[in-house]
């Protein structure tokens, strides 16, 4: 299952962690660790990987390792690896954001809309107002067909990011999926104020 470059470049962009996150390494283990950045950088993606795989063996527990592995498989499309490690990573640093934003953004990209709802829950345990997380929690509710708590995830990002156009328009979605015609109309005309040529809104307004 082929994930498109938005969300690998989201993937990229949940936090990358510098080195003092990692427990000791020797300096024969950082030069090891520099290769894998440099090889990424040339497009070289299986160096990148292999010379990570070196490291694991005596660093299973360590949170660096484990977050850019998963994010080297996600790249590689190796997905089912990449979700090993980013929970790997979740694990070692319970109080970390950042593998939750990885994991809530795979699982949903991937279809996995449970496991998606649980990851986000896991992020906004952590962060309640991240805006990933409110997108993504509405997102795999709608998925499952619980538009009620979708709308109420909707609501919420909404409270903290008014103008936000993607709330906006899936709260225009979740209300004219719950039969209120009327309030979805509304919310998508304030939508065409914000962003004119946003295609749902245009096309929904003339139904």
């Amino acid at each position: 299952m082929n994930i498109n470059a938005s969300t690998l470049l989201l993937l990229a962009m949940v936090g990358l962690c510098s080195a003092d996150c990692s427990a000791a390494l020797t300096s024969g283990e950082s030069a090891v660790l520099y290769d894998s950045y440099a090889a990424e950088r040339k497009g070289d993606l299986d160096t990148a990987l292999s010379r990570m795989m070196i490291l694991l063996p005596a660093h299973q527990d360590d949170y660096l390792i484990n977050y850019r592995l998963g994010w080297l498989f996600s790249r590689g499309q190796k997905y089912k690896n990449a979700i090993a490690h980013y929970t790997r990573a979740a694990q070692v640093a319970p109080a970390s954001v950042e593998p939750w934003l990885a994991l809530s953004l795979l699982h949903l990209n991937l279809g996995y809309h449970r496991l998606a709802l649980e990851a986000s829950n896991e992020l906004l345990k952590r962060d309640p107002k991240n805006y990933y997380g409110l997108l993504r929690l509405a997102a795999a509710q709608q998925a499952q067909k619980m538009n009620e708590a979708a709308l109420a995830a909707t609501d919420k990002g909404l409270e903290l990011y008014p103008m936000d156009a993607l709330f906006l328009e899936k709260k225009g979605y979740l209300l004219k999926a719950l039969g209120r015609s009327k309030e979805s109309d509304q919310t998508l005309e304030q939508l065409l104020i914000l962003n004119p040529q946003n295609a749902y809104a245009k096309w929904a307004l003339k139904k």
